[in-house]
């Protein structure tokens, strides 16, 4: 009976010493999975610190009032801005920041009638631009011929062609005269394709 006793003790022993070995466990795994949330936390504070600096720091986006929150390292942006530029400078600057590892752009886009006249503006002086690249264009005898087809296109002063010419050098006479036009900010003339190759000699 003394025997069947002590066996039953020690068994108790055993089940008390096992639940006491896996609280201890268990306490430890939720003591670090706290601290790494707290970490995570931090981390989301500065990250979130910093591209509002960021913002802060951007005399052109600077006046916006721009939401931001993190988590995980990811960026979330809310609020209201008057033109799609401003969203897409807004997103590339959280982008940019450093721990941040993506960004989800929630920011609406709701012209002011300021932002509205001065878009209309800009419209009007792509046209402007547009009329004046295809009149020095007409003026051109070399362009004037139907071998040299080149379309324009106008966007926030930067001037695109695209189309075909018989030679490189009428190619590089039609970004000349574009760029001579005033106005103009940029000219990409990477879609004009010369249709007669340049033919090469061998040296004699």
């Amino acid at each position: 009976m003394k025997h069947r006793s002590t066996i039953i003790v020690g068994i108790i022993a055993l089940l008390i010493i096992g639940a006491l070995v896996y609280l201890y466990g268990y306490r430890k795994r939720q003591v670090s999975a706290d601290l790494a949330t707290v970490q995570q936390k931090s981390q989301d504070v500065a990250t979130t610190s910093k591209v509002k600096m960021a913002l802060e720091l951007n005399k052109h986006v600077s006046h916006l009032p721009i939401d931001v929150s993190a988590s995980s390292g990811v960026v979330t942006l809310a609020g209201k801005v008057p033109t799609d530029q401003d969203k897409i400078l807004i997103g590339q600057i959280a982008k940019d920041t450093e721990g941040v590892k993506e960004v989800i752009n929630h920011i609406s886009v709701e012209p002011t009638p300021e932002a509205i006249a001065q878009a209309e503006k800009e419209r009007a002086m792509d046209l402007e631009i547009k009329a004046a690249v295809l009149e020095k264009f007409w003026k051109s005898p070399e362009l004037r011929q139907e071998s040299a087809k080149i379309d324009v296109e106008v966007l926030n002063r930067v001037v695109k062609l695209s189309g075909s010419v018989p030679t490189p050098e009428l190619k590089s006479r039609a970004s000349m005269l574009v760029r001579s036009v005033s106005g103009v900010q940029e000219v990409n003339d990477a879609g004009v394709s010369v249709s007669s190759p340049v033919v090469q000699y061998p040296n004699r």
